[in-house]
């Protein structure tokens, strides 16, 4: 349950979400240090991979795959093509390319500072807070923003703790309009984060907003797929000659998306399963196999995907016998490895401080 913000209380919470923020975002930088990578130099590392499809596409939204139909890793490209929302913005303002990819650092620094905010108000002191912002920060949907170039998945993440967490409802129906169109993640994690609001504000409201927001999106691409858009199809193809390649490694990949924070993400899903009858118990299990399911398969940089849970991480605040915990599981997350595993035929990366370099 969210704590209501008496209004002269706004200046100081406003102030104490800078603050930590700030603070959560330098130890993580500081613990993971992004490598900075020439990406018109180096096109094929997986930090810059696909800078160039991305580049056309921010200068042609609407037309930019057809210069890659005889592309070898036309398939790959295919990833992002109803990923409309960045390139439609930077367009429409019309970014340059250097310009529209730094974008995804402003969106991390949002990403904390929003998680930060609520996690105060859901109850818990400014220390415990600032720790989430260092879990968030130390965790995949912070890190592959920073380490790679054009990863905008915190654009997609911010829709989802809205729609989790946000008392407006109309937040919640701007956040699933929205939301698809940056990532179709948002749209595999949504029935779970319904099922985290419905554990905490169980009004038939909240879904009525989720359903009509998503049905733009939903309604396009299936007129899409009814005139022959074949991007689902490539996709699901490419994918399914290295599924068996990469499945081993889904562990060890999920395990770098969070490491310590996946104590809280577990205990989120204890915590909200308690608050729930029993089919809604069946039903969050069915959401999170289902979405966790498609999104492996669908998707091959594993480590950044898992990312998607992320809401999970705030819905067993306020639970005080962890709280105590949180400062030193922050701490964990700063000292231990991290890596980032991608690729059909998978490639673990290490993310280290610069104080090891």
């Amino acid at each position: 349950m969210l704590t209501p913000v008496k209004p002269l209380e706004t200046r100081k919470i406003a102030g104490i979400v800078l603050g930590a923020t700030l603070l959560a975002v330098a130890l993580s930088f500081l613990a993971i240090t992004p490598k900075l990578v020439p990406w018109h130099e180096q096109p094929l590392v997986y930090e810059t991979t696909k800078v160039a499809p991305m580049t056309a596409q921010l200068a042609n939204p609407a037309g930019w795959e057809h210069d890659y139909l005889d592309a070898v890793d036309f398939n790959g490209i295919q990833t992002i093509r109803w990923r409309l929302l960045p390139p439609v913005i930077g367009n429409t303002l019309g970014l340059s390319p250097a310009t529209y990819f730094t974008l995804p650092w402003a969106g991390i620094i949002g990403l904390v500072g929003l998680c930060i905010y609520y996690a105060l108000r859901r109850g818990v002191t400014p220390l415990v807070a600032c720790s989430v912002g260092v879990l968030v920060g130390t965790s995949s949907a912070f890190f592959s923003a920073s380490c790679a170039v054009g990863y905008f998945d915190p654009f997609y993440l911010l829709p989802l703790l809205v729609a989790t967490f946000s008392p407006s409802p109309v937040f919640v129906l701007a956040a699933c309009v929205l939301g698809p169109w940056v990532d179709e993640k948002f749209l595999l994690m949504l029935p779970a984060c319904g099922l985290v609001r419905w554990s905490w504000e169980p009004e038939t409201k909240w879904i009525w907003s989720m359903a009509v927001g998503i049905a733009p999106y939903c309604l396009a691409r299936l007129g899409a797929l009814a005139m022959g858009d074949s991007s689902f199809s490539r996709q699901f193809h490419m994918q399914s000659a290295v599924f068996l390649d990469y499945a081993p490694t889904l562990p060890k990949a999920w395990w770098f998306g969070f490491r310590a924070g996946w104590i809280l993400i577990l205990a989120g899903i204890w915590s909200v399963g308690r608050n729930l009858p029993v089919p809604g118990r069946w039903t969050l299990m069915v959401a999170l196999i289902l979405g966790l399911g498609a999104v492996s398969y669908l998707a091959w940089d594993t480590t950044r995907s898992i990312a998607m849970v992320l809401p999970l991480l705030l819905a067993v605040l306020p639970f005080k016998p962890l709280e105590r915990a949180l400062p030193f599981l922050a701490l964990i997350n700063l000292l231990i490895p991290a890596a980032y595993i991608w690729c059909g035929t998978p490639v673990t990366v290490p993310l280290t401080s610069i104080l090891n370099r």
